[in-house]
C-alpha cells in the first residue's frame, strides 16, 4: 500500500495454503506515523481481492495462548501459559493481535499442540523442525543460515565441545580446591587432624560414607522414576562425580547436569528423560534440606 506520493506505507505478504481455496498472511508491517484505519483497509482490499479470485476463506492464523488455562480443569502448565497471556503484553502484545483478528469477526476453531508428558515437548519441537526442513535438521540450523564452509567449521568445533566442558570443570574443581588449602598451611591441617579421636574420625568417615549411600539414592529413585533403571554401580559413578564437582565449584544446577548430561546421555537415555532426573534429583534435595531445618529450627529454635 503506498501514499498519495508514491511510498510505501504498509504491507502484507499473501501465502496460498494447501487447501486450494483458502489464503493467508504470513508477515505485515507499517510505518509509525500512518493514518489510522490503514492497516484494517489493506486487509479489507485483501479479502475483496481473493473474494473476486472466487476464494472461500481466508485464514487470519493464530491468536497464540488465547483462551488456553481459561477453565477450572485446567492444568498448572496451562493456567501459567494464561497467565503470561494477561501480564507479558509489553513483550509480545498477546491480547491486543486478539483484538485486532477479532475485529473482523473471524470463526474461531481451537488449535492444539499434542505431547504425551512435558518432558516430551523438546522432542516434539525437533519433529516439527525436522517436518519444516524435509528431516535436514543439520541444514535448517546450519547452512539455510550460514555458508557451508562456516558449517563445516562448526560440527568440527562441536564434536570438541564435551571434551572442553569436561576439562573446564575439572580445571575449576582444582582451582576451588587449591583456594581452601591456601588458607591454611600444611602443619596447620595435621595438628588439626592431631586433635580429633580416632573415634571421630572413624564417625566422620561413617557418616561420609552414609551421605554419599543417600546422595546416590537420589538418582537411583530417578531412573526408576523415569523407567529406565541402571546398575547401580553407574548410578552410583554419576552421582558421586556431579556432587564432588558442584559441592566444589558451586553452580550446581549448571556443573552437576552437565555431567548428569555427559553421562546418562551416552547410556541411551533422551534429554527429556535427563531433565527430569535432574529435576528429580534436585527437588528431592530441597525437600529433604526443608523438613530437616523445620525439625532442627522447632527443636532449638534461632535466637
Amino acid at each position: 500500500m503506498q501514499n498519495q506520493a508514491g511510498n510505501p506505507v504498509a504491507f502484507a505478504n499473501v501465502v496460498p495454503e494447501y487447501q486450494v481455496p483458502e489464503a493467508t498472511i504470513d508477515l505485515m508491517r507499517h510505518q509509525e506515523d500512518i493514518e489510522k484505519g490503514t492497516m484494517d483497509f489493506l486487509f479489507v482490499s485483501i479479502f475483496q481481492h481473493f473474494k473476486e479470485l472466487k476464494y472461500e476463506s481466508f485464514n487470519l492464523g493464530l491468536a497464540a495462548l488465547s483462551g488456553v488455562g481459561e477453565t477450572y480443569e485446567s492444568t498448572r502448565l496451562e493456567k501459567g501459559m494464561h497467565y503470561l497471556y494477561e501480564h507479558l503484553n509489553q513483550f509480545y502484545n498477546f491480547q491486543g493481535l486478539r483484538a485486532y483478528k477479532d475485529k473482523f469477526h473471524p470463526d474461531w476453531k481451537p488449535r492444539y499442540f499434542v505431547y504425551p508428558q512435558l518432558a516430551a515437548l523438546p522432542n516434539v519441537t525437533v519433529a516439527l523442525v525436522r517436518a519444516d526442513s524435509g528431516d535436514r535438521l543439520g541444514d535448517y540450523f546450519g547452512t539455510r543460515f550460514l555458508s557451508t564452509a562456516l558449517a563445516n567449521s562448526f560440527k568440527k568445533v562441536s564434536a570438541l565441545i564435551p571434551a572442553l566442558i569436561a576439562l573446564s570443570l575439572f580445571g575449576l574443581s582444582l582451582w576451588a580446591i587449591s583456594q581452601e588449602i591456601q588458607k591454611y598451611g600444611s602443619q596447620e591441617i595435621v595438628s588439626s587432624l592431631r586433635r580429633i579421636s580416632a573415634s571421630g574420625l572413624l564417625l566422620a568417615l561413617g557418616l561420609t560414607a552414609v551421605n554419599y549411600i543417600v546422595l546416590t539414592s537420589y538418582d537411583e529413585l530417578a531412573t526408576r522414576y523415569v523407567r529406565q533403571p541402571l546398575a547401580y554401580s553407574k548410578v552410583a559413578l554419576v552421582s558421586i562425580i556431579s556432587y564432588a564437582v558442584s559441592n566444589s565449584i558451586g553452580f550446581a544446577l549448571l556443573s552437576g547436569s552437565a555431567i548428569r548430561y555427559r553421562f546418562y546421555s551416552r547410556w541411551g537415555f533422551s534429554i527429556g528423560k535427563i531433565a527430569q532426573i535432574i529435576t528429580f534429583c534436585s527437588i528431592s534435595f530441597w525437600m529433604g534440606m526443608f523438613a530437616v531445618g523445620g525439625l532442627v529450627f522447632s527443636a532449638a529454635p534461632m535466637s
